[in-house]
């Protein structure tokens, strides 16, 4: 298929430029809804015919790869472990699921979401910052879900097979790029010489995706005990806030909104269950994480702001805490560990196990040069809640930080065998490598971290130093030639991909 490596290397130019909530039904209120499941059309045919699931997800891998050389990914073990254990919670819930999901974030004042080959979703943290409840934010995933369930990317190339490879590859290059940078105007622009379809009939058909999207999620939303309400209620704030705006936001330019979609989804409200379902105290500390470590302005500016918060907010327990945690954020960046204590400790006392509350106080001890206190603390949470990733990521600093290098590099071992893309593990096994003076070992770790990036030949080059400097017949050279041939075949279907 010619077709897809024209797009790679378009969309390659382009873009150079604490734990699971659990459901709390408080209260139900009961609408009617229909005996029969709403139906739904089967697209599985006629999109597998145009892109076979096994090449999409594959494609997948090289779009991501892609995004974490030329993207702002935010790679926070919090923040990836909430927003992934809400969006697996979703998927728990949809349909048509034939691939794995990743959800991801992209640190941007600019508000946006996306969806790609292979089950990939970003949120941008300028949208989680807009949403006022959990319901909101599971409302995006569950649209953007549905993209990938019901493969609207290959159904536009099967929508378009009479066309050439080239307008083909035209058209689903803008897609993409429109998709990642939030410019389909200037994307669809681009290719004016090859594509033979117009702007319109590509907003046009845009627009249904979107509106299938919505029909879905909200499927999806329901099944998982989440007020779907939350759907409408952010499309209208949505549209209020930029009817009349001459500079729209990407969400809006890459997801139509026109006042149809929001009424047509206000109507099919009226054939759910809508479930009274509250916010989790991990929704407010994420956003507050993000708004305290990942937006511009002065840490004077914030504190102010977050101090009259945490004061006009007493009537509302979880975003009391949360501005406390954000404050304890911001006083442990200035190094003022007193006042970090201040609004840490209390929250620890009610939530002695909460994971964002865990992992402030460990680098608080740190600061304190109290590391074996750190440890102590980790490996006591560790022993009731067995191979949690947010407490050995940090397990593993608190070792490095005390020079107990075999003990990091044991904990590391056993987070990169179960989360082979946690970017942060690699690049403290590559830390860890540095630290006990064993090159292989800080090859290895840089090496898994290009492999991530797409970065194929340079993981080559690096593992083959690797086995060159391990011992020679060893079990180590054994598993790095193993794993160099395990790439080097992983690099030969990609290409055979692209180039067919």
């Amino acid at each position: 298929m010619p077709y897809l490596r024209s797009l790679v290397c378009l969309l390659c130019i382009c873009t150079s430029i604490s734990t699971r909530a659990d459901i709390d039904y408080n209260a139900t209120t009961t609408k009617y809804r229909p005996n029969e499941e709403i139906q739904l059309p089967n697209i599985g045919t006629i999109a597998s015919s145009a892109l076979p699931i096994n090449k999409e997800i594959k494609l997948g891998q090289v779009y991501m790869g892609l995004l974490e050389n030329h993207r702002p990914i935010i790679h926070d073990p919090l923040l990836n472990y909430y927003i992934n254990n809400l969006g697996q919670l979703l998927v728990s819930h949809a349909e048509n699921v034939h691939t794995s999901f990743h959800f991801f974030l992209i640190n941007s004042d600019q508000m946006n979401a996306f969806a790609f080959f292979g089950g990939y979703v970003a949120l941008y943290t300028k949208l989680i910052l807009t949403t006022d409840s959990e319901n909101e934010l599971a409302s995006v995933l569950a649209h953007e879900i549905s993209h990938v369930t019901q493969r609207h990317i290959a159904r536009q190339i099967a929508q378009q097979k009479k066309e050439t490879p080239l307008t083909i590859a035209a058209l689903l290059g803008s897609v993409l790029v429109a998709s990642a940078t939030g410019t389909p105007v200037v994307g669809a622009a681009a290719f004016s010489s090859t594509a033979a379809l117009s702007l319109q009939s590509q907003i046009n058909f845009t627009r249904a995706n979107e509106i299938e999207a919505d029909r879905i999620g909200m499927q999806t939303l329901e099944r998982a005990g989440f007020n779907i309400s939350g759907m409408v209620n952010f499309m209208q704030k949505l549209l209020d806030r930029y009817r009349y705006s001459t500079h729209l936001p990407p969400l809006l330019l890459t997801h139509p909104l026109p006042a149809s979609r929001v009424t047509e989804a206000q109507t099919r409200l009226q054939q759910y269950t809508i479930y009274k379902r509250t916010s989790s105290l991990d929704y407010y500390l994420a956003k507050a994480r993000i708004k305290t470590r990942y937006t511009s302005g002065s840490t004077t500016t914030k504190l102010k702001e977050l101090h009259h918060q945490y004061q006009s907010t007493k009537n509302s327990p979880l975003l009391r805490q949360a501005n406390a945690y954000a404050l304890a954020l911001i006083y442990l960046e200035e190094k003022n560990l007193v006042k970090a204590h201040q609004y840490l400790d209390p929250l620890l006392g009610k939530a002695p196990l909460n994971l964002f509350y865990l992992d402030t106080q460990t680098d608080l001890l740190l600061a304190e040069n109290k590391i074996s206190l750190a440890i102590k603390k980790l490996r006591h949470a560790l022993n009731l809640s067995v191979d949690n990733p947010i407490l050995e990521t940090n397990l593993a600093q608190a070792y490095l930080s005390n020079k107990q290098y075999k003990q990091a590099l044991l904990t590391l071992e056993k987070l990169t065998y179960r989360n082979p893309q946690d970017m942060v593990a690699w690049q403290l096994l590559e830390r860890t490598g540095a630290k006990m003076q064993d090159p292989v070992l800080k090859l290895k770790g840089r090496a898994e971290q290009q492999v991530l990036k797409g970065q194929w030949d340079n993981a080559l080059n690096n593992y083959v130093k690797a086995s060159q400097l391990a011992p020679l017949g060893s079990n180590t050279q054994e598993m790095i030639d193993a794993r160099i041939d395990q790439i080097r075949k992983e690099k030969l279907v990609i290409e055979t991909l692209l180039h067919n």
